[in-house]
């Protein structure tokens, strides 16, 4: 997953060894650039679990970005971000049980607001959390579909499909 912030690439990767997240910040420099190095930092946070899935938006609306996981236990978890590429510990937004569970962040209902939606392909149903705005989501709203649910991996769209 890649996405911009303040002008830098954010890069989120999945470590199976660890309990972490690891989170790469690039400064805007091409690699292939020898004025100046392209990788400023690589710190790993931990996620509530091992992760499996990850989403990135400002859900607080602090303008900092901040960090959505799904981890193979069942638990998904925000990391609020601080701004300086550092985050708050987990929090859990939802307990689901044992398997990961694909996720997404938008706004579902068009009132500025990050919204998730997340995919349980086992149960054949889709939950929209709907943001409050500072962190926190409604209770889901749950739906069952005929067929699997799974999120469109096109980088240049915000789409989900079922």
């Amino acid at each position: 997953m890649r996405r911009s912030v303040l002008g830098r690439a954010v890069v989120v990767m999945h470590c199976a060894i660890s309990c972490c997240a690891l989170l790469l910040t690039c400064l805007g420099a091409s690699p292939a650039s020898a004025s100046s190095p392209w990788l400023r930092s690589m710190s790993v946070f931990p996620s509530g679990g091992v992760a499996a899935y990850s989403a990135v938006a400002d859900v607080n609306r602090d303008g900092k970005q901040d960090l959505i996981v799904s981890n193979l236990n069942g638990n998904i978890s925000v990391l609020l971000g601080n701004g300086n590429g550092t985050f708050a510990a987990p929090r859990t937004i939802a307990a689901l049980g044992g398997g990961s569970y694909p996720i997404a962040i938008a706004d579902f209902n068009h009132d500025g607001i990050a919204d998730l939606v997340v995919l349980n392909p086992i149960k054949q149903s889709v939950s929209i959390y709907l943001g409050y705005g500072n962190g926190t989501f409604e209770a889901p709203k749950s739906q069952t579909v005929a067929n699997t649910p799974e999120i469109s991996e096109d980088p240049f769209a915000s789409l989900w499909r079922v």
